[in-house]
């Protein structure tokens, strides 16, 4: 029998290849698979690394494998590109509605888990760790991959708050007192020098400066959320 929160979950990662583009900031199937990430980081009710990993290897006609199940997906879609880990533009949606039919399959089948959520303290020191090491968590070491495993566990637990709390919190730091702009680009606005191309995508030598920014801002936050929880 699964939790309240264990369907809430599962209910969510349905939604999100329904809606794609409100949930990540670029529509590709990387950018989706670091959001997954995210989810599952915080929870873990998905159990991507090993539960869906072991689901997708019989599917490949295989009986163990030590690829991560990113790459089984892209198999099962005779796609692969471990390299630059991008995949051709023209095949983002189809691989993403592809992923979305599998993980659904999965989520389905799928038994209930006994995992315990994450505390508050916990989720906040797991999000400050992400970026002493980004490349352990997110596919790709950029910007907007961390925005998207960040904006992951967001969506999973309330208690980071970053569409209204942070968001808000950035708000002063720029001389406004409101702004319809969401946090990333807020984010973005308060480091010198930023610059990006159309696609959402900042230039590959700016990136690990503008994670450490994030990683510098994000801290603060958190640092001041919890000194206000104990007042």
């Amino acid at each position: 029998m699964k939790t309240d929160h264990e369907k809430e979950v599962f209910d969510l990662v349905r939604l999100i290849f329904r809606g794609i583009r409100t949930a990540v900031m670029r529509e590709e199937f990387f950018a989706v698979v670091d959001f997954l990430h995210g989810i599952d980081s915080c929870c873990g009710y998905l159990d991507l690394n090993e539960g869906f990993n072991n689901w997708l290897v019989p599917k490949l006609g295989l009986k163990s494998c030590y690829r991560e199940w990113p790459w089984l997906v892209l198999d099962l879609f005779h796609v692969s590109d471990e390299e630059d880990k991008r995949v051709i533009p023209g095949q983002e949606r189809e691989l993403i509605a592809g992923l979305g039919a599998l993980l659904c399959e999965y989520i389905d089948e799928k038994k209930a888990g006994d995992i315990d959520r994450h505390s508050r303290n916990q989720v906040f020191s797991m999000v400050e760790t992400i970026f002493e090491t980004p490349s352990v968590f997110v596919m790709r070491e950029e910007f907007f991959a961390v925005v998207d495993y960040i904006n992951g566990i967001d969506s999973c637990c309330e208690y980071l708050e970053l569409n209204r709390g942070f968001h808000d919190w950035l708000l002063p730091k720029l001389g406004l007192r409101s702004c319809s702009y969401a946090w990333p680009w807020l984010v973005l606005k308060l480091l010198p020098g930023y610059e990006a191309d159309h696609m959402a995508r900042v230039f590959p030598s700016r990136e690990r400066e503008l994670i450490d920014g994030l990683g510098k801002l994000m801290c603060e936050y958190l640092n001041e959320k919890q000194s206000n929880a104990f007042r």
